[in-house]
């Protein structure tokens, strides 16, 4: 799992067991899924999607992607919290008094469609729904690249297999750190990676590499 995933998982880890609600779902337009999720969270509202982590094959190269499970919706927030940001901010300075969230807000973000309701009303997702499919996502059920032991979500377990021949990783460790590369090759325990805009190969330790889009 890349920083940015830690970093998004982590946050999700400390709503689990709050008081998180109450969520609504939000339809964002087509291909707007990340455009929304930023907007949402700019303006300073916790959002959730979630999604699959899986191998695809693009130019005979397999690169990771996140695909959204549930489509166009998305979870967020909407409660009596402040809003934050630049808008939030100029809103103050204008009127002096800083704006708190509210549907209106959301449905004005760049991105999103509309929220999910009855007769025009959002409609609440009870929150406890929300945090199982996010101890869900953090469990790493629907994880299907990094290697190790997960969920299978019928209660038991799988093992992933380990990072594909083809694959593109990015290395986390030694003189090459940071860079991108493909695993060419497998001998020994140890993988043989070509680093990417160069024609260069180097042995290295599976630990060395992570998985990369």
């Amino acid at each position: 799992m890349n920083q940015q995933h830690w970093a998004v998982y982590g946050v999700m880890s400390k709503w689990v067991g709050e008081d998180t609600g109450p969520w609504y779902v939000a339809v964002v337009n087509p291909n707007c899924l990340i455009r929304a999720e930023d907007e949402l969270g700019r303006l300073g509202y916790r959002t959730f999607t979630p999604k699959i982590r899986k191998w695809i094959s693009h130019a005979r190269v397999k690169k990771v992607v996140d695909r959204p499970i549930l489509g166009r919706y998305l979870f967020v927030e909407v409660g009596e919290a402040p809003l934050k940001g630049a808008r939030a901010d100029l809103t103050e300075q204008m009127t002096g008094r800083r704006p708190c969230q509210s549907f209106d807000s959301v449905r004005r973000c760049n991105g999103v469609e509309s929220l999910v309701g009855i007769a025009g009303e959002p409609k609440a997702v009870p929150a406890v729904a929300v945090e199982r499919l996010i101890g869900r996502q953090l469990s790493g059920e629907w994880n299907m690249v990094d290697e190790g032991e997960f969920p299978d979500g019928n209660g038991g377990r799988r093992v992933n297999p380990e990072i594909p021949i083809g694959a593109r990783v990015r290395i986390v460790e030694g003189e090459f750190e940071s860079l991108l590369a493909t695993i060419v090759g497998r001998k020994r325990g140890k993988i043989g990676v070509k680093l990417a805009d160069r024609n260069v190969t180097r042995q290295m330790y599976p630990m060395m590499v992570r998985p990369a889009a």
